[in-house]
């Protein structure tokens, strides 16, 4: 998988769409889209 800002943040919504069903996670994402799009700004600059 090759990470972008828009696959980053379909993952962060829902990480069981991407990763399937037979996951077992205790995060179930981000719903929230300023919240995701402030997680993703801010991963960008924290390299």
């Amino acid at each position: 998988m090759i990470w972008t800002e828009d696959t980053l943040d379909t993952y962060l919504a829902s990480p069981f769409m991407m990763l399937g069903s037979g996951i077992n996670m205790t995060v179930n994402g981000v719903r929230d889209d300023k919240a995701r799009a402030d997680l993703i700004e801010y991963l960008k600059h924290a390299r």
